[in-house]
Order: structure tokens, then C-alpha cells, then sequence
């Protein structure tokens, strides 16, 4: 309730007795605790900690409860006594009136979705926020505008041990991993994106620790993590089934650690999303029954597979954004740890995960980036080559021809490679205009005859002949 000190302050009486100074009074007095979102046409409630979305208005609503009988006491009191204003506020006892009073208050001051989370290396834990770059702890605040909160109660002096000890193992006591993989984490705290990278994952064996490290971390993250499916990231022209990712993709903005659920072997990657999630760019958004709304993300995408995804755009690779992480070491029967999650979960476990992870943001914004090993380097390559379709379609169906103008038709050099694909098992089929680009980049295609033929190769035996009779 909201005591006549307080009201005091505001002077009451100063607002005229009708709808308009009803509802700016009711603004007024709640403006540490609510907000009216125009992009969400609806609104945000301040809960001493963070603000969040009052979807179904419960929130708003017992706040009109609270105000109507506030002003009602208030002029009621001995200091403030005026009958006509205590009648004219004890109408918003009301139902219909409050809904009144809530929809005038829509107009008072709304403001745009782009004011909330806008300090990229702050961090809401459940007792304070933090600095990422410095460590400073300071009390919630109404006016830092975070609709996110971790797990995290924040403590200085807890060290880890644990975190650290699963950390080695998984890891197999690699020093440079270790630190690499203590500065990517530390980085996904934030929600800067200058890296602009997203991270894989990956181990072909079970058992590997990915699993436990990325429950780990997104209980540590709170509302900043989010799962993904796969199938928000897979490319529209080979995805199965219809409907755009608007939503999908609205529903991450302000995350900063995105789970990627494991992929179908075979998915292809959406290069042009990738880029652009990773890239800074500004997405435009919309959630359902919403308007459109714009944001930059914050989000640092880690995929966990045993599968990698095919990336047909090599730009992708090009541009350093392809961040591939080896767990190779396997848990046997007699060395797995069966409550290991669950002791990751505690509080001081992950104050002392949190404390880790900032040290290795430090070190990432401070000294040489992620400072990536030649071992995830090499990694990297590997998986390139693996993505370049087109070089491994040539080396298995073609070979170099002794004549350098031996000509083949593209038409039945097309037809090898949807044989090829399927073959394979390989999804993600170009289509005959971007088979030809790609292929124009390995070798010479040019008109003759009327038709366009490669010029230089010829079938190797593993193309059978009776696909063409």
C-alpha cells in the first residue's frame, strides 16, 4: 500500500479530478514499476530485481487496486481530508473503471522496446548487478532497464573448484582449451558481439561433458539463455514444412547464451542468418500478435551436435565466424559422476562457475580476443573442407582428363550430382544456376555447342554408366 508520506510527495491534489489526472497521477506514482511497451502494447513491471512482461495484465491490474485505494485513504485522512476528491477516487474501486484508468495510462509515457538491456556488460545477478569488466557490484536498479536475471548470487571469494575440475576433464587437462573455452564462455556472459563468431560444440562420442556443460551454463545464465530448435536455423529452401522464424528469432531478443537443440544429420545451415545473427546487424522482429520491432542481438549461438551441420556458403568459414570446439574425451560406465549436474546447480557452484567465466571474459576483452589454438584451428579446416560439396563431389565423380578440353555437359554433370547427393545421404540440393556458380569457382564451364559443358574432367569409375542408358 502506498503510505500518505509518499503520496505527499506527489501533491495529489494538484491533479485534476478527472481521467487524464487520474491516470497521470497513477503513472506517476508507479513510474519505478511500470511501463507501457508500445512494440508489446503492453506492460512491463518492475519486480525489485528486473522487469518483466505483464503478458496478462495481473500485475497492472493489482497496481490499479493498490492506487485506487490509496487515493481513496488519502483523502480521507485527517492532513488531506477532502470529501469530493476521497468520492471522485473511490469510483476506481470500479472494475470497469480501473480498465479505464489502465488504458488512459497506456498513453502517459509508453516507451519503445529499445530502452530495455542496453548495457551490454552489465550482469543482473539475484542480489546485485555486476560489471563484467571490472567486477563491481552494485543494488538493483529500477533505471538500468533489465528484463533479464541469472541464477547467479554473486559472491567474489567462491572460487569454482568444481566448475574448474569438470572443466579439465572435459578438456583432458589441455591448457590452451581450457583457456579458450574459459574466454568463449566468459564472452557469452556479456551482450557484446564484436567477435562476431557463433560456437559448435562437438564430439562424435557420447559421454563427452557437452551435455553437462551447457545445462550447467544455462542454469548459471537464467533468463539470459534460451533454446533454439535446429530448424530455426536451417535453410528455408531445404527445410521441410512452411512458416517464417519471425517469431522464433523475436523471442531471443536480449538472451545472451542461445542452445542450439542437436541437428539432423545432413541439416544445412541458413548462411544468411548465421551472418547476420552473429554479425551486428539489426533484425527486425515480431512476436505474435505484436508489432514489428527492431534489435540487435545480444545472443551468442553455441550448437551441440554429434552431427555437424553442412555450411554451403564458404564466406561463413571465410570470415572467422565458424568457432568449432572438440570434446573427444569419453566417460566410460566407471567414470561417469551421476550427481555431478545436480552439485553444479548449487549456489556456490555457480557463483564459483560465474566467477570463472568473468575472469575469462576479462582476459578476452583485455588481452588477444578468444585467442583461438592451432588444435581448434586445424579443427576448423577440417570441417571447411568437409563443407565444400562442390570439391567433394569432384574428387569422388571426376578426375583431371588427359585432354585439358575434354568437355562434359553440365546437364548430365548435374545429374551425377543428385546422384551423388543421395547417395550420400546429403540434403541441401542447388539448384542448376547456383551448381553452375560454385562449380565456375573450381573449374572452367563454358557454352559450346549451345549448351554449357565443364571443360578438363572426366567421369572417374565410380560413376556408374547405367544412369545415363
Amino acid at each position: 500500500m502506498i503510505g500518505i508520506e509518499e503520496l505527499d510527495k506527489l501533491q495529489p491534489s494538484r491533479y485534476p479530478r478527472n481521467d487524464i489526472g487520474a491516470s497521470t497521477l497513477f503513472c506517476n506514482i508507479y513510474k519505478e514499476n511500470l511501463l507501457y511497451v508500445i512494440e508489446r502494447k503492453s506492460f512491463f513491471v518492475y519486480d525489485g530485481k528486473v522487469w518483466r512482461h505483464d503478458i496478462d495484465s495481473l500485475q497492472t491490474h493489482a497496481l490499479a487496486k493498490e492506487f485506487a485505494t490509496s487515493a481513496a485513504n488519502y483523502f480521507n485522512s485527517k492532513e488531506h481530508e477532502n470529501e469530493d476528491s476521497a468520492k471522485f477516487y473511490a469510483k476506481y474501486f470500479s472494475y470497469e473503471k480501473r480498465c479505464k484508468l489502465i488504458r488512459d495510462a497506456m498513453s502517459v509515457n509508453p516507451k519503445p522496446f529499445s530502452i530495455f538491456d542496453k548495457q551490454p556488460y552489465l550482469f543482473n545477478c539475484q542480489n546485485c548487478t555486476v560489471n563484467l569488466t571490472t567486477g563491481a557490484a552494485n543494488p538493483h536498479d529500477p533505471y538500468d532497464y533489465l528484463t533479464k536475471i541469472s541464477n547467479v548470487w554473486y559472491d567474489p571469494e567462491e572460487s569454482g573448484e568444481e566448475f574448474q575440475k569438470f572443466i579439465s576433464d572435459i578438456m583432458q587437462d589441455n591448457s590452451e582449451l581450457i583457456e579458450y573455452l574459459k574466454r568463449a564462455l566468459g564472452y557469452s556472459l556479456s551482450a557484446a558481439t564484436f567477435q562476431e563468431c557463433f560456437f559448435i560444440t562437438y564430439g562424435e562420442s557420447t559421454r563427452n561433458g557437452k551435455g553437462t556443460l551447457n545445462s550447467t551454463m544455462q542454469n548459471m545464465m537464467g533468463d539470459y539463455a534460451k533454446s533454439a530448435s535446429y530448424e530455426t536455423f536451417e535453410s528455408k529452401k531445404y527445410k521441410s514444412g512452411g512458416g517464417g522464424t519471425s517469431e522464433d528469432i523475436a523471442r531471443l531478443a536480449g538472451a545472451r547464451y542461445v542452445s542450439v537443440s542437436e541437428p539432423q544429420e545432413g541439416m544445412t545451415l541458413d548462411s544468411a542468418l548465421i551472418k547476420m545473427l552473429s554479425g551486428n546487424d539489426t533484425i527486425t522482429a515480431r512476436n505474435l500478435y505484436e508489432k514489428s520491432f527492431e534489435f540487435v542481438a545480444s545472443f551468442k549461438i553455441w550448437i551441440n551436435t554429434n552431427h555437424l551441420p553442412n555450411i554451403s556458403d564458404d564466406t561463413v568459414f571465410k570470415s572467422g565466424r565458424v568457432q568449432l570446439i572438440p570434446f573427444n574425451r569419453h566417460f566410460g560406465e566407471d567414470e561417469q559422476d551421476k550427481g555431478l549436474k545436480a552439485r553444479l546447480t548449487k549456489r556456490e557452484n555457480i557463483s564459483g562457475a560465474f566467477n570463472w567465466c568473468m575472469e575469462g571474459f576479462q582476459l578476452m576483452a583485455t588481452e588477444g580476443g578468444l585467442k583461438v589454438p592451432e588444435v581448434i584451428r586445424q579443427e576448423i579446416e577440417a570441417y571447411r573442407a568437409k563443407s565444400d560439396r562442390i570439391g567433394m563431389f569432384l574428387e569422388d565423380c571426376y578426375k583431371k582428363a588427359f585432354d585439358p578440353m575434354h568437355r562434359e555437359k553440365m546437364s548430365e554433370v548435374y545429374k551425377i550430382y543428385k546422384w551423388w547427393l543421395a547417395d550420400n545421404g546429403y540434403k541441401g540440393q542447388l539448384s542448376k544456376k547456383k551448381f553452375k556458380q560454385e562449380l565456375e569457382k573450381k573449374t572452367g564451364v563454358e557454352s559450346y555447342g549451345g549448351q554449357d559443358v565443364m571443360i578438363g574432367f572426366e567421369r572417374s569409375d565410380i560413376v556408374p554408366d547405367t544412369m545415363f542408358y
